[in-house]
């Protein structure tokens, strides 16, 4: 039996949206995506880089239009981040994470039995564990 999978991710980032918490959702769902992403491919993440430094290094680690989705979704989180008060979006948020979530590499942690979302927006410089391998490195 197959089952639909919605990531943890995504149903949060929806349900702050919902809730008419665009900046809190933002800051939400990049830092979850980037570490799902250095989970799903292995990256080391040093505590020590920053958000630009951290997708620059990745461009040459995962499919070029994984590192464009993930650079959207970043282009939303810097003025949330960063700023004194959220501006408009001028994307959605839980598009971008669908896209990110359609490469096999990220959903996979999530098919896995037993499988665990990824808690923290850092790991604080620490390795995160690698994914399983998947079987179409491509995804979505």
């Amino acid at each position: 039996m197959v089952r639909p999978l919605e990531v943890p991710v995504v149903t949060e980032t929806k349900r702050l949206m919902g809730r008419g918490e665009s900046g809190r959702a933002v800051r939400f769902a990049y830092p979850a995506a980037l570490t799902d992403a250095a989970r799903a491919f292995g990256w080391q993440l040093s505590g020590a880089a920053t958000n630009r430094e951290t997708l620059a290094v990745f461009t040459d680690q995962a499919p070029p239009h994984f590192v464009t989705h993930l650079a959207r979704l970043y282009a939303l989180y810097e003025p949330a981040r960063y700023g004194r008060e959220s501006p408009p979006l001028v994307e959605d948020p839980v598009q971008i994470l669908l896209s990110l979530y359609s490469f096999a590499p990220m959903w996979m942690l999530y098919a896995q039995t037993g499988a665990r979302p990824a808690t923290t927006p850092s790991s604080g410089g620490k390795s995160l564990p690698a994914a399983p391998p998947p079987s179409d490195p491509q995804g979505g």
